[in-house]
């Protein structure tokens, strides 16, 4: 599976045709954006390193930050959800994708 290790279940996986887009719309982008999304795919979920919040990939700016969501499913029901502009992705850790990861925080 592209992008995908077996230490690391993703948020879902990405069947062929979803693949294909990716590749394809990683070859058309500038290349300070392609070089940080081929390491952060959006199928997977991070941990925020500097806040331990876990964050899903929302989109790839070209001065090589992200822009994450920090949402509920993934940091409890008490977490006002929300996106984070200019994030360093040196700042992101890919975790395992269960919904219960919040639990007994």
């Amino acid at each position: 599976m592209l992008y995908v290790t077996k230490e690391i279940r993703p948020i879902y996986e990405p069947d062929a045709d979803q693949q294909l887009a990716w590749m394809v719309w990683l070859g058309q982008r500038p290349e300070s954006v392609m070089r940080v999304a081929e390491r952060l795919p959006p199928w997977l979920l991070y941990r925020l390193k500097s806040t331990g919040q876990l964050v899903e990939m929302r989109s790839f700016s070209e001065d090589g930050t992200v822009t994450v969501a920090v949402l509920k499913q993934w940091n409890g029901p008490h977490v006002f959800e929300r996106d984070v502009f200019g994030v360093d992705p040196a700042d992101l850790e890919a975790v395992d994708a269960e919904p219960s990861e919040w639990r007994g925080r």
